[in-house]
């Protein structure tokens, strides 16, 4: 999950990204600036789409789990965690596929 901390990370070094990764700006290359911008924009805006569409699930699980006075129904805590231990198993195997 990117958190709103990586995405000011992404928003302070879009303009730096040459330097970041130890290379020179080419000389007179507009269109490959202009990738390298449109890339940092794209992964700020998924960053940003997949923390919203997380959080977004998560809330669902619990208010799901609510009884109608909105208290914790038994096994809610197990659930959630259980749905978060997911989503996070889902992510390590992604990095590793």
């Amino acid at each position: 999950v990117i958190s709103i901390f990586d995405g000011q990370c992404f928003f302070v070094f879009q303009g730096r990204d040459m330097e970041l990764l130890g290379l020179d700006p080419p000389a007179g290359d507009d269109h490959g600036m202009e990738t390298l911008d449109t890339l940092w924009g794209t992964a700020e805006i998924a960053g940003v789409a997949d923390a919203a569409v997380v959080g977004t699930s998560v809330i669902e699980r619990l208010k799901a789990g609510l009884d109608a006075d909105d208290r914790a129904t038994p096994g809610l805590v197990a659930d959630v965690l259980g749905f978060v231990s997911s989503l996070a198993e889902g992510v390590r195997k992604g990095r590793t596929s």
